[in-house]
């Protein structure tokens, strides 16, 4: 299905109007669904989340969840969009997205969050190996050894996941 050039043009006009904040992203939001609900005769929505389809909606996956961006646009299945008017949707609400939550990734930021992690982990996993091969079953009354095991090894998991997020913002990994 084919678009009007109206529409695309209400639907920039919206986007271009929260991006230079004139314009609330919510109010850009609303005004680039109405433009597309005109068009397509029936509602469309944007809502936070992954969200699966219903029998009479079609939906498109925007933004990503290691982002916290990710957004479901959810379009009338009547509407056939073909493959290029998709993409172009997708497109201006990422957008849309990226101006309602600006994530800066440079390089160098990138870089120092990965060093700080590597850090961390090491020194977790060092105090891991002290502990392991410590021949007292217990470090003290207050620390019973099987506890702290437990808490390094939920902050290992929990560093290996934001090195894999990390690799996913720079691009290296899908999420």
């Amino acid at each position: 299905m084919s678009f009007p050039e109206q529409t695309w043009i209400d639907m920039e006009r919206a986007l271009v109007a929260a991006s230079l904040c004139e314009i609330t992203p919510s109010d850009a939001r609303d005004r680039m669904c109405a433009a597309l609900s005109a068009h397509l005769g029936a509602s469309c929505s944007l809502r936070q989340g992954h969200h699966s389809v219903g029998d009479d909606e079609e939906a498109l996956l925007i933004g990503s969840s290691v982002e916290d961006t990710a957004s479901t646009l959810f379009v009338p299945r009547n509407a056939a969009l073909d493959s290029a008017t998709r993409e172009r949707l997708k497109r201006l609400f990422e957008l849309l997205l990226q101006a309602a939550h600006p994530i800066r990734h440079g390089a160098r930021t990138l870089h120092k969050l990965r060093n700080r992690l590597a850090g961390l982990q090491t020194n977790v996993e060092f105090v891991e190996m002290v502990i392991s091969s410590s021949e007292e079953g217990e470090l003290g009354p207050d620390f019973p050894r099987a506890d702290v095991n437990t808490s390094l090894t939920h902050a290992i998991t929990v560093c290996r996941d934001m090195a894999k997020a990390l690799r996913a913002l720079s691009g290296l990994d899908e999420p």
